[in-house]
């Protein structure tokens, strides 16, 4: 019953960590690591039995085979336990050993106990896995009245003219000015075309962060329709809840698109979206602290990353061939032939954030960042090249939004009361954000900015209300604010303006 309790205890936080991250787990995933799992903890309970007679050794090295599984599986995924000490670290390590080996001495002179044991907590993996799938299939009721969308507070409008509009953003996409403040980088590639194309928005910000909140409020298009939405699973982006940004295009004859390059953001198609675009990325092990990614899921990762595994997936057809503006491009020129004006609402990982290794306190993580940015804004500056000169050859009339989900979390590591919340907020929420062509609803947007910023949700708004000739979806105007950070009050975007 020993080697059970391994198993059971093994899948219990398996299992765990699964309902945490439900969509980021592809079906590949789930597959290798079902045989991956099965011959480590084979391996490891032939070993107790073959090569260790003694029952106290066998115990104990039971023990240490179920902490480390624990560790592969669970705790390592975690950054609060990552960041603790290594004392307090080892500490729970020694903890948790001795806690199973003193379970499996128990088991050992209680038949009974031995028995329940694996029983509950089988019972509780199952219940844990049952609970996130039948949850992730749930929707938000939402009551919706004539000339209304989801939310109480957004009206449907009209609009006047009817182009293409694309809605992308890139990861930590930042303006020059904070760039320039956190990586002391003086030229990023992407800056250049983006000044010579775009219209910038100043003291940009984002509404929410990482990127789930960022892009689920955008859909969700007014904020308190947004804190109803479940944090992890909110299910806009995927349809599985419906979007009143989306519906008010939808009222006005358009083709609704959303696309990200893994399945992390729903796996599934939802009934509120007409189309959901993914990749198959790089599934769970996509966003990882790289210091530890050779143990997650007992090497999975690791292996993942080899040829043998790359070719095998492609000899199954489970690989995807295509960079993630060539796939966002393919999809946007399939739209033009359809015949009904096309709403896309696009995600791309690139130049992308800091690492969960990143402290900002020490300065080869800081430098490490700063070349991985400034060699990653080289293929921004390419991606975005290659949307304009889409656009500006293939759809000459589109609408093209383009702006951060976040800021790249340079102040990672830091605690609130270590630094300035400012640095704190302009890292995590400062943004870049902009339209193209740069004379798009430009009367709109010669108005001064909500108290000198704008946020994406704002921007978004600004552009409905352009193609509503003036038409504000908002019945009432909303407060936009950031989070209280721990403190008694909520912070305005006002008072954190960085140019």
């Amino acid at each position: 019953m020993n080697k059970l309790l391994v198993i059971v205890v093994t899948a219990l936080f398996s299992a765990l960590t699964y309902a945490s991250g439900l969509d980021e787990f592809t079906t590949s995933d789930l597959y290798v690591l079902g045989c991956l799992f099965s011959i480590v903890i084979g391996a490891q309970l032939l070993i107790a039995h073959l090569l260790i007679r003694s029952r106290l050794l066998q115990n104990l090295f039971l023990s240490c085979c179920a902490t480390a599984n624990i560790l592969s599986v669970n705790l390592i995924l975690n950054g609060a336990y990552t960041d603790l000490s290594q004392f307090v670290w080892w500490l729970t390590v020694l903890l948790a050993v001795f806690i199973l080996f003193s379970i499996m001495n128990m088991m050992d002179d209680h038949p009974r106990i031995a028995k329940a044991i694996p029983i509950i907590i089988a019972c509780a993996v199952v219940g844990i896995v049952a609970e996130a799938v039948i949850f992730s299939g749930k929707s938000l009721v939402t009551a919706t009245g004539p000339g209304r969308t989801s939310a109480k507070n957004i009206r449907l409008v009209d609009f006047k003219t009817r182009p293409n509009v694309y809605f992308i953003s890139f990861d930590s996409l930042m303006p020059r000015v904070l760039v320039h403040k956190f990586l002391d980088l003086e030229e990023t590639s992407f800056h250049d075309v983006l000044d010579a194309h775009f219209r910038r928005f100043k003291n940009m910000f984002s509404d929410k962060a990482p990127t789930r909140g960022s892009l689920n409020s955008l859909l969700a298009f007014d904020l308190d329709y947004f804190n109803k939405l479940n944090r992890k699973r909110p299910g806009l982006f995927n349809g599985q809840n419906p979007s009143p940004l989306l519906e008010i295009f939808k009222h006005n004859g358009y083709t609704t698109n959303t696309l990200y390059q893994n399945p992390r953001l729903g796996k599934k198609k939802g009934p509120y979206v007409d189309n959901y675009f993914t990749e198959r990325g790089d599934g769970v092990c996509e966003s990882l602290n790289e210091d530890f990614k050779k143990f997650v899921f007992l090497g999975y990762c690791e292996f993942k990353a080899t040829k043998i595994f790359t070719s095998l997936l492609k000899r199954l057809n489970l690989s995807n061939d295509l960079n993630e503006m060539e796939f966002l491009l393919a999809k946007l020129r399939s739209g033009l032939g359809q015949g009904k004006p096309q709403m896309f609402m696009a995600h791309i990982f690139s130049p992308a954030h800091t690492p969960k290794s990143f402290h900002w306190l020490k300065s080869g993580s800081v430098e490490k960042f700063r070349l991985t940015y400034r060699r990653n804004s080289n293929t921004t500056a390419e991606y975005l090249d290659q949307l304009i000169t889409f656009i500006s050859r293939e759809d000459p009339s589109a609408i093209l939004y383009v702006y951060g989900d976040h800021g790249a979390f340079t102040t990672r590591g830091a605690k609130m009361k270590d630094n300035d919340i400012t640095l704190h907020i302009q890292g995590r929420f400062g943004i870049y954000g902009g339209i193209y062509p740069s004379d798009s609803c430009a009367k709109y947007f010669d108005k001064s900015y909500t108290d000198g910023f704008m946020t994406v949700m704002r921007g978004a708004h600004m552009i409905v209300g352009c193609l509503a000739d003036g038409e504000d979806a908002f019945i009432a105007p909303i407060n936009y604010r950031l989070r209280r950070f721990g403190t008694k009050t909520f912070h305005r975007y006002e008072d954190y303006l960085y140019e």
